[in-house]
This record gives C-alpha cells, sequence and structure tokens, in this order.
C-alpha cells in the first residue's frame, strides 16, 4: 500500500474553512498592519514545505505528511497568531504554488451536485487564446465588471484560484459540469446563460437580490424560498 495522499484543492479548501469559521476576526487580522512581518515569516516557512513538491506538470495529490505539517502550523505557539489568519496563509501559499492545477480536481466530480463550503476552481479568463481581431470586442462585450457588489470587500473565503461555494446552494440543485477543451472557440458573439426548469413560476419559489449595473439588470444569491423544495428543480 502506498503512502496517504491528499488531494491539493480539498487541502487548501479545508484551509479556508477554518478561516471562514471566524471570518470577521480573520478578516482584521490579515489587515492588521502590526502583524503583516509575522504572517510573511510564516507565509515563508510554509512555502518552503510546499515549494519542494511542485512540479512542472502541477501535481493533483499530496503527500499526507506535508498535510499534516501544514496543520501543525495553526497551532505553533512561536508566531502568535490565531488560527483564522494562519488558515488563510496557508490557503495562499497553496494557491501560488499549485492554484492552476485545482480545475483539474472537477474532472472526478462532474456531474455531482454542490454543496455549501464545497471548493470551486476559479479559472483565467483565456484572453490570450483569443484571436487578436477578436479580442477587443470580447473585452468590451465583457465590460462594465458585474462581481456581486456586497463581495467586493477583502474576503478570507477565497483565493486567486479557488472559492468556497455559498450557504444558498443548499437551497437549489446546483450541478458542477466538466467540460473539456474541444468546445466550440469563444468571440465576440458568445453568449452564456443558464436554464431554470420549473413547475411554478419563478418568483413562487425562487428569491434573488437585484442590482443594475449601466443599462443592464443583474442578480446574486438566487434562493428558494423559505419552506419551498427543489427537488425538481436543477441550475
Amino acid at each position: 500500500m502506498g503512502a496517504p495522499t491528499v488531494e491539493a484543492m480539498q487541502l487548501a479548501a479545508a484551509f479556508l474553512r477554518i478561516a471562514a469559521e471566524t471570518k470577521d476576526q480573520t478578516r482584521g487580522d490579515h489587515r492588521d498592519a502590526s502583524q503583516s512581518a509575522t504572517v510573511d515569516l510564516l507565509e515563508a516557512r510554509i512555502d518552503a514545505l510546499i515549494a519542494p513538491h511542485v512540479r512542472p506538470v502541477v501535481p493533483e495529490l499530496l503527500p499526507g505528511a506535508l498535510a499534516l505539517a501544514l496543520c501543525d502550523a495553526l497551532d505553533d505557539p512561536d508566531h502568535g497568531l490565531r488560527p483564522g489568519v494562519v488558515a488563510f496563509a496557508v490557503a495562499r501559499c497553496l494557491d501560488a504554488r499549485l492554484g492552476r492545477g485545482f480545475v483539474d480536481g472537477l474532472r472526478a466530480r462532474d456531474g455531482q451536485r454542490l454543496r455549501a463550503n464545497d471548493p470551486l476552481p476559479v479559472v483565467a479568463f483565456p484572453v490570450e487564446a483569443l484571436d487578436p481581431d477578436e479580442r477587443k470586442a470580447v473585452l468590451a462585450a465583457l465590460q462594465p465588471r458585474t462581481g456581486d457588489p456586497k463581495r467586493r470587500a477583502d474576503a478570507v473565503d477565497r483565493t486567486d484560484h479557488l472559492r468556497l461555494a455559498p450557504p444558498e446552494v443548499e437551497s437549489l440543485c446546483v450541478r458542477v459540469r466538466w467540460a473539456d477543451p474541444w468546445l466550440d472557440a469563444v468571440d465576440a458573439t458568445t453568449r452564456f446563460g443558464v436554464a431554470v426548469t420549473n413547475h411554478a413560476k419563478l418568483a413562487d419559489e425562487l428569491d434573488w437580490d437585484p442590482s443594475t449595473v449601466g443599462t443592464r439588470s443583474v442578480f446574486y444569491a438566487v434562493r428558494a424560498l423559505p419552506g419551498r423544495s427543489c427537488n425538481h428543480r436543477e441550475l
């Protein structure tokens, strides 16, 4: 039997969950200038633990011994930092070294239902892969940015390549699908959409937060109304 291993994406997500448990406290510690030097030293130590396991092809699995060593940093009395900000530092270091491979963790989960706090990999928009003649038009079509205004502040439940699924997914049937690179090319006319199949009017079963970006109406935080079942509904 081989040595125990742990999936890199799941390991980073576990530390993000710890950071998010005390979100306000962790955010305050992360912003505290008096702790920044200590956090920098801690991140250097953590990065030194992770670096030997980085390969030209980003590994999906890491040695279990590394996971234990990273967990030990949470309770190390030498740095004097609280567990939340330490966990956030570990997650950021894992992301910096291995984050571009997190998306491969979705392959084995194709079609599975998404639950609150499940890891959701994030990849950069493939702007460099676009035809130069299309690139400007595509980027112009994506403006202005439509990020949820309530989530633009510093967040300790995410890194550059990873997010935790929000609590709202528990009231909906959300399934993540893996799409390989043979999909049609993206150009300035490409549009993405989500289909919702219901037996009732949406407003009778779902609630959401409306907003406006320029002349466009947008919405966030779709959720089931209290007492409604989502067994027959999928996003």
